[in-house]
C-alpha cells in the first residue's frame, strides 16, 4: 500500500501531487475526506535499509 503512487496521488487545479510529501494539514484534509488511507507521519513502521 505505502508503494502504491496511485493511491497518493490527488489532483488539485489541474496538477496531480503525491500527498506523502504535502504538509500535514493537507494529509489530515485529505484524510478527513478518505482520500488516503492513513495519514503518513501517523504510521510507526521503522523500514530496514537493505
Amino acid at each position: 500500500m505505502e508503494d502504491n503512487v496511485a493511491m497518493w496521488t490527488l489532483e488539485n487545479n489541474g496538477f496531480f501531487m503525491d500527498v506523502r510529501r504535502c504538509s500535514r494539514d493537507i494529509q489530515e484534509m485529505a484524510f478527513e475526506k478518505g482520500l488516503i488511507p492513513y495519514i503518513p507521519a501517523d504510521r510507526n513502521e521503522t523500514r530496514t535499509l537493505p
